[in-house]
This record gives C-alpha cells, sequence and structure tokens, in this order.
C-alpha cells in the first residue's frame, strides 16, 4: 500500500468483460501499481495482452481458480489476439489502456510487430499506433506458399466486427509482389485468420521476375484469400485501372473501370480475368534492330502497336499463368493495328465480338472476329489522294505471324462488301494477303464503279498498284455517263485487268462485247477510259451495222432492199476512238457486207454522229494499202478505196485501179467506182492514166 491511495501488484490478471459482459479479454503483467480511487493500472515491465481468450472450465461456472490462470497461454488458441509490449498505463477506470512502446502481436497466422497501442476494453478495439510491420504465414500451409509481409503506419483491430483496419502508407508484399495503398482493411474469419484485403487510394500492385513484369494500379484494389491456406485466389480492382504486362519484349498495357484475376495452384499463378468499362488494351511490339524494311513491311505488313476498345474482355492465362493464352470480348469491340513503318497505313477493325489467340510470349497469333465486322485500312497521310478502303462482312479470322509481328492474312466471309474511293466490291469471302498486298474476293465476287461492273470466278484486287484482276468467265457491263441512256457495252472474257490510276481495263481471252447487235471478238480487247478509247493488239472481227444503200436500178431489174445491212471487219489490230467516231483497223483487214469483200492494210471506218463501236452504223470507210475488193463474178484492185455505206459505193484509186469482170472483161483508170448492190461501174481516166477496157471477143 503506498500513499495517495496506489496498492503495488504482483502477478497481475486483468479481466475485460465488455459492456454487456460477452467478451473476455485478459491483461497480465508480472508487477503493476493499481490505484484504488480510479480503477486505474500502470505497469513498469512487460506485459501480454489476450482478446477473446478462452475460458478454463472454473470460469465457465463463474469461479474463478487462481492456479488455473497460470496455465491460460497453453490454451490459447486461433481466436485470440496476443499483444505484448511494456510501460502499460489506464485511464478512466482501466476502460482505455496505452502503451507508446515497442509490441509484439499474433493474430491468428499473422504475427508482428508496431511501436504503440491503446486498447479500448469495452469494445475489445486495439489500436498499434505506427510503424506496423506483419507476417501472414498459414498454419495449414501445405504447399510451401510464401508468407506474406505487411506494413503500415496504423492499424486498428475491431474485435467484434474482425476487421483490421491499416492507414497508408501501406504495403503489402509476397516475394516478387508488392501492393501499395493510402489505407486498406483485412477481413478475419471467426479463427483470425484473413479471408480478404480492401486496399484504398492510389494503389498500386507490381509482379517482377526475370522473365515478366506485371503492373498494376488503381484506387481500389480487393483480395480474396483462401482462409485454410492463405493462398491467393482473386484480385478485383476498381477506379481508373491501369495496368502493364511485359514479356520477352512485348509490352502490353490496359485501362479499364474494373479489373478481375483470379488465381489458382499452389503457386497462386493468374489463371484468367476480365475487365470491364471503357476497356483499352494495347500491345506493343519490340522494335527490331536497323535494318531495311522489306517490300510489304514497307506497306505496313508488320504491326507495331495493336489496341483494342471494348466494354468488356475476358482473357485467360497458360497453364503455370507465363503468358496469355487468349482474350474474348464481351461486347463489340475495335482494333486497331498500326504499322511500325511510317509509310504504311493504319486498320481500324471492329466486330461485334473479338477472340485473340496468343503465343508463349503473349504476342498475338490469330484475331477472330464475329456477329458483323467492319475494316478500315487508312493510308498513311504521305499518301497523297489515297482515301480509306473499307470491307466489311459476317466475320473475319486475322493471322498474325508473331515470330517477327507480321500481319500475314486477313479473311473475311459472309455477304464481304469493299469500298474504296470510287471502286466496290461484293463477294461470299475475301482474303487479304497483307505482305502481297493482295485483297482476294471468291463465292460470286463482284466490282463496280460509276462506269463499270464486272463479276468473275475470282478477282484479286492489287492494293497498292490500284489495280483489279478478273479470273474466270468474266463478264463486264460499261456505262458512258456521257451518253446517258444509251445502252451499255457488254463484255466477256476469260480474264480482265483494271487499273485505278490509269483508268484502263483489258481483257484477254475469248473476248467478246457487245452492244444491242454490235460485236467485238478478240483474244485482248483494252478499254482506255479517260482517252474514250478502245484498242486490241490482237486479232479482230467486229460486227456492225450499216444503213441500207439508196435505191437504184440494177441490172436486171433488181433494187437494194429497205433496212440496215450487217458488216463484219476482220483485222490483226484495232483502234477505236470515241472522239471523231471512228474505228483504225491495220493488218490483214477485211470489211464483209452483202457479198462484198474489202481487203485492206489498213482501213479507217467513221460512224455517224453521237454514237459509238458498239452502237454504231458505219457511214463511210477509208481503205488503204495493197486495197482489193472482191465480188461473185468481179474484183478491184488499187492503193487506196472510199467506201460510202449509204449509197452503196466503193471508190479505189492509185495503182491504177482495175476491175476485172468475168463476163465484161478488164477496165483500169485514173479513178474507179463501182456499186456493190448492182454491176453498175465507172471508170475515169486522166493525162497520166488513161481508161483502158479490155473485152473477151468470141472466136
Amino acid at each position: 500500500m503506498k500513499q495517495g491511495g496506489a496498492t503495488l501488484l504482483k502477478d497481475v490478471y486483468v479481466k475485460f468483460y465488455g459492456r454487456s459482459g460477452n467478451r473476455y479479454d485478459i491483461l497480465r503483467t508480472a508487477e503493476g501499481e493499481y490505484n484504488r480511487a480510479t480503477n486505474n493500472l500502470s505497469t513498469p515491465g512487460a506485459v501480454e495482452l489476450i482478446l477473446n481468450a478462452p475460458k478454463l472450465p472454473s470460469q465457465r461456472n463463474g469461479t474463478l481458480g487462481g492456479s488455473e490462470e497460470k496455465f491460460l497461454s497453453p490454451a490459447i488458441n486461433g481466436q485470440s489476439v496476443v499483444i505484448k509490449t511494456s510501460r502499460v498505463s489506464s485511464r478512466d477506470h482501466s476502460k482505455f489502456v496505452e502503451s507508446d512502446n515497442a509490441v509484439r502481436f499474433r493474430l491468428g497466422d499473422v504475427s508482428g510487430s508496431a511501436r504503440g497501442l491503446s486498447y479500448t476494453a469495452g469494445e475489445g478495439e486495439i489500436v498499434l499506433k505506427k510503424d506496423v510491420k506483419a507476417v501472414f504465414q498459414s498454419s495449414q500451409n501445405r504447399h510451401g506458399t510464401l508468407p506474406i509481409q505487411l506494413s503500415a503506419s496504423r492499424l486498428r483491430y475491431d474485435n467484434n466486427g474482425k476487421k483490421v483496419q491499416l492507414w497508408g502508407p501501406v504495403e503489402v508484399r509476397q516475394r516478387n509482389r508488392t501492393v501499395t495503398a493510402e489505407q486498406g482493411v483485412l477481413s478475419l474469419n471467426s479463427h483470425n485468420r484473413i479471408t480478404a484485403i480492401l486496399l484504398r487510394g492510389k494503389v498500386h500492385a507490381s509482379d517482377q521476375t526475370p522473365k515478366q513484369q506485371l503492373s498494376l494500379r488503381a484506387e481500389v484494389l480487393r483480395a480474396r484469400l483462401d482462409p485454410e491456406n492463405g493462398q491467393l485466389r482473386r484480385l478485383v480492382a476498381d477506379g481508373r485501372v491501369r495496368g502493364e504486362f511485359v514479356q520477352g519484349g512485348t509490352r502490353t498495357r490496359f485501362e479499364a473501370h474494373e479489373t478481375q484475376l483470379d488465381f489458382s495452384g499452389p503457386g497462386q499463378v493468374p489463371a484468367n480475368g476480365k475487365a470491364m468499362g471503357q476497356v483499352r488494351l494495347t500491345i506493343f511490339q519490340p522494335k527490331r534492330a536497323e535494318t531495311p524494311p522489306s517490300e510489304s513491311e514497307a506497306f505496313g505488313g508488320r504491326v507495331s502497336r495493336e489496341e483494342l476498345t471494348t466494354q468488356a474482355v475476358r482473357f485467360a492465362f497458360r497453364p503455370g499463368g507465363k503468358s496469355l493464352r487468349e482474350a474474348e470480348t464481351l461486347d463489340s469491340g475495335t482494333l486497331v493495328l498500326f504499322p511500325e513503318n511510317s509509310k504504311g497505313g493504319r486498320r481500324i477493325v471492329t466486330a461485334h465480338k473479338f477472340l485473340m489467340a496468343f503465343d508463349s510470349a503473349s504476342r498475338l497469333k490469330t484475331l477472330r472476329g464475329t456477329g458483323g465486322t467492319h475494316i478500315v485500312f487508312q493510308p498513311s497521310p504521305t499518301a497523297s489522294g489515297e482515301g480509306p478502303s473499307i470491307t466489311s462482312a459476317k466475320q473475319l479470322l486475322a493471322v498474325f505471324d508473331p515470330a517477327n509481328e507480321m500481319l500475314r492474312s486477313v479473311t473475311q466471309w459472309g455477304d464481304f462488301r469493299f469500298r474504296h474511293n470510287n471502286l466496290e466490291a461484293a463477294a461470299g469471302q475475301a482474303r487479304d494477303l497483307v505482305q502481297k498486298q493482295l485483297l482476294v474476293l471468291s463465292g460470286h465476287p463482284q466490282i463496280w464503279d460509276r462506269t463499270t461492273r464486272a463479276q468473275a470466278d475470282q478477282f484479286v484486287l492489287h492494293i497498292e498498284s490500284g489495280t483489279a484482276e478478273g479470273i474466270g468467265h468474266v463478264q463486264a457491263v460499261h456505262y458512258d455517263p456521257q451518253k446517258g441512256s444509251s445502252l451499255p457495252t457488254n463484255v466477256v472474257a476469260d480474264r480482265m485487268v483494271a487499273d485505278r490510276n490509269s483508268q484502263v481495263v483489258v481483257y484477254e481471252g475469248h473476248v467478246r462485247a457487245w452492244q444491242g447487235t454490235d460485236v467485238v471478238e478478240s483474244s485482248r480487247l483494252e478499254v482506255y477510259k479517260n482517252q474514250r478509247r478502245v484498242s486490241s493488239g490482237s486479232p479482230v472481227i467486229t460486227s456492225l451495222l450499216q444503213p441500207a444503200s439508196a435505191p437504184l436500178a440494177a441490172v436486171g431489174g433488181k433494187q437494194a432492199e429497205p433496212g440496215s445491212r450487217p458488216a463484219t471487219i476482220c483485222a490483226d489490230r484495232l483502234n477505236y476512238f470515241d472522239e471523231g467516231h471512228k474505228a483504225l483497223y491495220s493488218g490483214h483487214v477485211v470489211l464483209k457486207t452483202q457479198g462484198t469483200k474489202l481487203r485492206a492494210d489498213r482501213l479507217e471506218v467513221y460512224f455517224s454522229r453521237n454514237t459509238g463501236l458498239n452502237d454504231s452504223q458505219i457511214e463511210r470507210a477509208v481503205a488503204e494499202g495493197h486495197v482489193l475488193v472482191t465480188q461473185p463474178e468481179r474484183y478491184v484492185k488499187g492503193n487506196r478505196a472510199i467506201y460510202d455505206a449509204k449509197e452503196g459505193e466503193i471508190v479505189v484509186t492509185g495503182g491504177p485501179p482495175a476491175i476485172y469482170d468475168a463476163e465484161k472483161g478488164y477496165s483500169s483508170g485514173q479513178r474507179l467506182t463501182f456499186y456493190i448492190h448492182n454491176d453498175r461501174v465507172l471508170v475515169d481516166g486522166g493525162p497520166n492514166s488513161p481508161t483502158v477496157t479490155e473485152h473477151r471477143v468470141a472466136q
């Protein structure tokens, strides 16, 4: 007993039952000074504080056996919280206990240290004031799970709510994994084992190994642990989530409102996950050594960056969590492929759903789009005059070469559509061979622009050169916008090549072109749209109409029949010029009409105005070089001939011209005019070429 009402006690036990008597906390120390007036206690030495201590048999009956108290520590189970410190003082009738000295504690599978504590007896609440450090090591750990280390500036344990409040800076570490935050909450079960961790405020998580690095930032991070073995099972990040994953030179960044990662196995490796809310996934491919790009790479075949945006995406890791295996969007998304070379253009791919497959180094291997797909190829700004090309289809499959980050091909099928500048196309399927810069259309493909529509077994669009190649059973229709409602020109061939830049269309193999009843046949036909010219360097046959000749009295009383007459022209080469409405035939030219053949080296045919090659009527024709006109019973030779289709007359000059008639004999002069519908012949002489006529006289 001391002055002032203090009492010095030895082997001190203080029991706290809480406000409602439902608690059983114990404070014990070797020596303490007790103030009877205030019921406050102060201790000069070590103190042990036990929260939720187990009750001994005598205590369950409401009695206290002093000898039994000495065996209290061995009876402590997982539900108890054990705290050791020194120099403790109490106040407010021992309702509050405090110490500013070093603290050691054990809370289920968590043990650690701090500096300073306060204990609220009525609530069973413990506050560790600063420098909190703890280690979580499950007592049920059968697989060697690494311990979790935790540090905080302050800790509060709520024995009733089974919550541990942490004030920052908070750090949670497990070997290579580290998480920091401004504050946190640990949730405990009835055995004080951690079941969940909640971290708030500038959360930063990282996982660093020699082969890969993972970094995650968010406002809130929730972790769910298996209380039996302490293994991490799920992480959920909320609030402007940003992350980065680096492996083998490939860097992946992601952003979302919420991200979830599920872990498996004793190694607590990532198994699968999900990101939701304005998700942005960006994959950066490693830069190569400075080497000259190939032709396909210069065009943009090698991808340096892939950027996916969607509202939700689900992803899965390979066994062992070493790399991404696949990712699937749960909503419509947009993927942008950026070329490594600035000369190339980027591709913007949209789909109702994406499924991406990755190789063992987390590099994109295939991309599948379903439910309606759309691709916009945006050329480089340096490509002057080039607009975007747009394709769409129900599904697509893009194949990458992970070894060099090249986009190999993009296949789209199901109601495929294509549009680039004025060119459009449709097909059942299209395959974009990116490295070869080819777009191959199959399945009843068609292409068209404002003047031409064509279909074939297959079309190959050469993206860089701007040409379209039709292969097999080509059928094309040409429209002339300058002629309004005139009949279109139809063409069939084995093959066609259309050049967008030069506006030249070349048809090859069994070419047949017609407009109305006018037909051109050849093995090759070239259409020059800008020049409004048609040319053929191969033998050609042209079937045309010419007006009926004027009725003339014929020998024997016959007259020319009314109506248009067909004419056929064969030659080695053809050039038709819309300007001037003329066609130039050359090489072994033969004009056939109404029983008359006109042969020459060259033939210029002039058509009636406001008509063209395939909707025309012959107005006149000029033949030159080795001219020979033949009819039954007679023929005419000369160097030049002018054919008037309406009058049905041919004027032959040069040579001098001569006519040979089986009945009337031979005639020649300076100019010879004869009519193809009768046997009338006019022979004009001149000073240098007098008229000569020879008749056969019967003997």
